[in-house]
């Protein structure tokens, strides 16, 4: 059986629709009126090339302001900050100056102290040494005029004789002590006097220095030693000014004294006794204050030499006053104070038997009274 032939298909029509046509023709007519706005618009900028070298002139000369803005900021802290630094450094080195500066000072000070010492230890020791010269003197001008009235004197009775004489009175019927006045003393009659005369013993003796040593209660180192003053004596230069009761001392001894000014010094009291037994009690003192007190044995010479066993020792520190009271009893043991304040004490020793009481002090310093009983 024969097929029958498919039918042909119908051929595409050639060309573009015309609905496509216009499309395009649409768009292609929006796009040029677009882009020909688009030009109009931005024609004046992109082909005026003087407004823009105008305009790009204008924006470099902004940014070179802010880059010289800049770099004057930076110019002026560096400035500033060298100018702190400065500062800091000046005021370093003005802290440095006072710092030395001070120093100065507080070594000028100190040196002034010490000046002031000195020149107060000059003036004490001139003024001793004035004082020992004026009672030199007064005793010498004593002695002249003394040897002056016994001249006087003398002459006086001579001339009584002569005039009994001529009466008919022999001489011899005169009294012995009249004549006796022609004899002047042959040496000055110092008012310190080293003889021997002991008091009775037991009784309380109490001196007071204001006028002089009493020779009959005191032996001394020497008239050359001691200077007076209107509060009492004082030692002078040199370390063996020394005075020693004749009387002992049978339980306490009380010795008022103003404190010698320079520094340091030692003060010694002593205790000379009957059996062998002979001590001295050291106070050592500097600045006016007393820093150390020691009992020592010694060999009873005068001034202290030979210093044998330490019997005791203790550290202080008690100041001195302008005028010091120093009690030493012997009532139960050894027992030393100074202005109500204890120095050291011994309770296990042989004590000296009816010691006689002494001092040996510093140059400068003042006895005022001395009680023993």
């Amino acid at each position: 059986m024969s097929r029958l032939p498919y039918p042909d298909k119908p051929k595409p029509r050639g060309g573009v629709p015309l609905s496509t046509f216009n499309l395009l023709f649409f768009m292609v007519v929006l796009g040029v009126m677009i882009g020909g706005s688009a030009m109009l618009a931005s024609a004046p900028t992109l082909f005026n090339h003087r407004a823009t070298q105008d305009y790009f002139s204008t924006l470099q000369a902004w940014v070179g302001q802010r880059e010289a803005s800049i770099v004057a900021t930076q110019a002026a802290i560096a400035h500033e900050f060298n100018r702190l630094e400065n500062a800091a450094t000046q005021q370093a080195i003005n802290l440095d100056a006072t710092a030395v500066a001070l120093g100065s000072d507080a070594a000028l000070l100190r040196q002034t102290a010490t000046q002031l010492t000195n020149f107060a230890q000059a003036t004490a020791t001139a003024n001793a040494a004035q004082t020992n010269r004026q009672m030199t003197q007064v005793a010498l001008d004593f002695v002249a005029t003394q040897s002056q009235i016994d001249q006087i004197a003398t002459q006086a009775a001579l001339n009584f004789a002569a005039t009994m004489a001529a009466f008919g009175t022999p001489e011899a019927a005169l009294p012995a002590q009249s004549l006796s006045l022609a004899a002047p003393p042959t040496q000055p009659a110092l008012p310190f006097d080293s003889s021997p005369t002991p008091l009775p013993v037991g009784q309380p003796v109490h001196t007071a220095f204001s006028g002089g040593i009493p020779s009959h209660r005191w032996l001394t180192s020497g008239s050359t030693d001691w200077a007076q003053s209107q509060r009492g004596v004082v030692a002078q230069q040199g370390a063996n000014a020394w005075l020693l009761a004749r009387a002992p001392a049978r339980g306490r001894a009380e010795i008022t004294f103003e404190p010698a000014l320079a520094s340091p010094v030692v003060y010694r009291v002593l205790l000379l006794g009957n059996n062998g037994e002979n001590w001295y009690l050291q106070i050592d003192t500097e600045a006016l204050r007393a820093t150390r007190a020691a009992l020592y044995r010694f060999d009873g010479g005068l001034p202290v030499q030979g210093v044998g066993e330490r019997l005791a020792e203790t550290a202080l520190s008690l100041p001195l006053q302008g005028l010091n009271l120093l009690t030493l009893d012997l009532f139960n043991g050894f027992e030393a104070s100074l202005n109500g304040s204890a120095l050291l004490r011994v309770a296990d020793r042989t004590l000296p038997a009816l010691p006689q009481f002494g001092v040996q002090f510093p140059p400068g310093a003042l006895i005022a009274t001395v009680l023993l009983n």
